[in-house]
């Protein structure tokens, strides 16, 4: 790392590129051994696997010639997945390292398959032309270089996959608006035409109201699992959030079947409005309710004073910490500054159990809980922030260097919760202002274990008299080898 002042530029020097790399791969017929002209080769570096920065693309693609020869490039160092696919033979996939150790083109050799036909038709027997059908292998192990695909169903609804190697496949058809129940297994090759059948997707709607009746503005409504987690409810990935309509009614169409045990739920939400959430239901024979009722809650609000006034902070706590989406927190975090003389709202609220944190520089900070009252205003007087004692440090490893990243724990002689922070730069920490009083301090490394379990080095246990202000530790906490 440098450091560079305003105006001041940083020679890098030349850049050089690493060597782009070449590939040829020649495609024979197995039984014959005879080149296989037009067959396409494609290579990609496939998802989770780093490529380094490169010049070079993320994919190629090429036919084979007449000599059944396909050269590639210009391709990275790297991971790549190798994909062959010709007419009449068996679709090939490898993943391969570049690169290569061996010299030459790299040979691949494709086998005839006889392949799959059939019909995709929908719950009345119509056939649906334009469906795809997509097929992959079946229970597919990491010696089995068979490819899958997709393709569309032509007219009348038929649709022939060739060139599929023998053995065991999974194929699966949608539609817009349909789908299987669950995918079809079929061996190849197969006897008669197969059949897939499509039945309309799973469908639930309803409307949603604010308090008073009124239509939520802007409002969206999604699916959940029944009950809530972490504080927070999980949107199902089987349908994304749909918005309402100007009379704050929702329809949502599901992306495939879900299973046919599990309890759900519609969960909905307003700006400023709290969210609400349906009664449970399941999905029976493929199908939902179709007049769900939801009715957001009215939101609660706190007021009070906050002292002293300047520089204060007043918060309300997030019922989770998870992201948005998939997860819709019960409560988003509230944050603001108090007004003239200290005195803050906070709204709107859900109603149920919320923190509430009180801070200002240099004072204790105060945590209060409070059941917040569904289209009430609650009052929770005035709050007093008493001046703290700021603690801070050296914490040393047992060379006696520093050690940044390492624990110091600070606990109240008469008991209560301990206070932990981790050491900086140069092993220096800083406790935020807790009151005066009598603490026992000690350090441990970052890996130990809560500080009623030290593991490995530790500090011995010091006692700490604070007063008032700030308390710097003249002798820095040494850790040592416990055992």
């Amino acid at each position: 790392r440098t450091a560079l002042g305003p105006g001041e530029v940083l020679p890098l020097g030349d850049l050089s590129f690493p060597r782009p790399l070449s590939l040829e791969v020649l495609v024979l017929d197995r039984s014959e051994g005879n080149p296989i002209a037009k067959a396409l080769v494609q290579v990609t570096s496939p998802p989770g696997i780093l490529v380094p920065l490169d010049p070079a693309p993320r994919a190629r693609t090429g036919p084979a010639g007449r000599a059944g020869r396909a050269p590639l490039g210009p391709l990275a160092e790297g991971t790549w997945k190798l994909q062959v696919r010709a007419a009449g033979f068996s679709p090939f996939q490898q993943t391969l390292l570049l690169p290569r150790e061996e010299k030459g083109p790299m040979t691949l050799y494709l086998a005839k398959g006889p392949g799959l036909e059939g019909l995709v038709v929908d719950e009345k027997g119509n056939p649906l032309p334009g469906a795809w059908v997509s097929f992959q292998p079946f229970l597919q192990g990491e010696e089995d270089h068979r490819a899958g695909g997709s393709l569309q169903a032509g007219p009348g609804g038929r649709f022939f996959i060739e060139g599929l190697e023998k053995g065991d496949w999974s194929l699966e058809a949608r539609a817009p608006g349909r789908a299987m129940a669950r995918p079809l297994k079929a061996a190849c090759p197969g006897g008669k035409p197969l059949r897939l059948v499509l039945h309309p997707l799973p469908t639930v709607s309803g409307r949603v109201l604010a308090p008073r009746g009124k239509v939520p503005r802007k409002g969206k409504a999604a699916l959940s699992k029944r009950g809530g987690f972490a504080g927070a409810w999980i949107l199902s990935p089987l349908a994304g959030p749909v918005d309402l309509d100007k009379g704050g009614r929702f329809r949502i169409t599901l992306e495939r079947f879900p299973p046919p045990e599990t309890r759900w739920v519609v969960v909905a939400w307003s700006p400023g409005l709290p969210p609400g959430q349906s009664g449970e239901f399941f999905f029976e024979k493929g199908m939902g309710p179709q007049n769900l009722r939801i009715r957001l809650p009215a939101p609660g609000r706190v007021t009070g004073r906050v002292l002293p006034a300047s520089s204060s902070r007043v918060v309300v706590e997030a019922s989770s910490s998870l992201p948005f989406p998939p997860f819709l927190p019960f409560q988003e975090e509230i944050s603001l500054a108090p007004g003239p003389g200290g005195r803050f709202i906070l709204g709107p609220l859900t109603p149920g159990t919320r923190r509430l944190r009180f801070s200002a520089p240099g004072r204790v900070p105060v945590t209060r809980a409070l059941t917040v009252l569904s289209g009430k205003t609650q009052d929770v007087g005035t709050v007093s922030l008493l001046p703290g004692v700021v603690v801070g440090g050296i914490l040393l490893g047992p060379s006696g260097k520093p050690e940044p990243g390492g624990w110091v724990w600070l606990r109240p002689t008469s008991g209560g919760n301990p206070r932990k922070t981790a050491a900086g730069p140069e092993g220096r920490f800083r406790f935020p202002p807790v009151p005066p009083g009598k603490y026992f301090i000690q350090g441990c490394r970052r890996d130990a274990a809560p500080v009623t379990a030290l593991e490995d080095y530790a500090a011995s246990r010091r006692l700490l008299v604070l007063s008032g202000g700030a308390y710097w530790i003249q002798e820095p906490i040494s850790l040592e080898k416990r055992h």
